[in-house]
């Protein structure tokens, strides 16, 4: 789970979740040892070789469980793997890891302890590929360093699995429609704010225009008149006022 909180956690797009799936079989009411799935444990030596209500107790704990001809087969997400612990002489429980032969052990007192291992998936809704930086080998953790994009036209319903990939698919479909919409969208509203603001600076130009050309004339040129009169009469007071001097020199002389 560590590789998982990095991976969902680096903000690359992908997102990182485990899957387990595990059968038991050979259960005998003589079986002892403690199945732990994530947080959850179960006592065997309780159930008395019942694989139904161990099944049953599976479901109440929201762990995927059905039993089928004798074999209790569980399928887990989220957690590191399914194990039987605790085994001792005479157990005959054994634990087979789906889809992979050869891994089927009892738990008894040779096997104490057998682990179903869970497998890690990546999804995107972009292709990806994962690199080595030299320290491990990536196909031991990943299983595989390349990406493929399932596609909607692709969907098998058919088989449990078919079904369960189609979901996937269909989700990651409607992830990317509506990542492109967000980037449509963001696109969009820079746009509109654009045409906002180059509408506010036509406006102004237009009231700036208006107040130049929508003058009143003829206040402006009572008040031209006024100004010139104002100054006339201004030079000519000076003028007076320059001539006081010179009679007054003409009067003492």
């Amino acid at each position: 789970m560590d590789v998982v909180g990095k991976v969902n956690g680096a903000g690359t797009g992908v997102t990182a979740s485990t899957k387990v799936e595990a059968t038991i079989s050979n259960f005998q009411s003589t079986d002892e040892g403690t199945l732990s799935i994530g947080d959850e444990s179960f006592n065997l030596a309780e159930y008395n070789g019942s694989l139904t209500k161990l099944s049953e107790d599976l479901g109440k704990a929201g762990i995927d469980a059905t039993v089928d001809n004798g074999e209790l087969t569980i399928s887990a997400e989220n957690v590191n793997g399914i194990q039987i612990s605790g085994g001792v002489a005479g157990n005959t429980v054994t634990l087979t890891g789906a889809g992979a032969p050869g891994t089927s052990l009892a738990v008894d007192d040779t096997n104490t302890s057998v682990v179903v291992d869970a497998e890690i998936q990546l999804e995107s809704r972009d292709s990806f590929s994962i690199t080595n930086d030299g320290t491990a080998d990536e196909t031991e953790v990943f299983g595989a360093s390349e990406s493929t994009l399932s596609e909607v036209g692709q969907i098998d319903v058919s088989t449990y699995e078919g079904s369960q990939d189609a979901l996937g698919t269909i989700d990651a479909a409607i992830a990317q429609i509506d990542a492109q919409r967000a980037d449509l969208g963001a696109v969009q509203n820079r746009f509109q704010a654009t045409i906002r603001n180059q509408s506010n600076i036509a406006e102004n130009l237009e009231g700036a225009k208006s107040r130049i050309k929508d003058a009143d004339f003829a206040a402006e040129t009572a008040k031209l008149t006024q100004a010139q009169i104002l100054q006339q009469a201004s030079q000519t007071i000076l003028a007076q006022a320059n001539q006081r001097p010179q009679a007054a020199l003409q009067l003492l002389g």
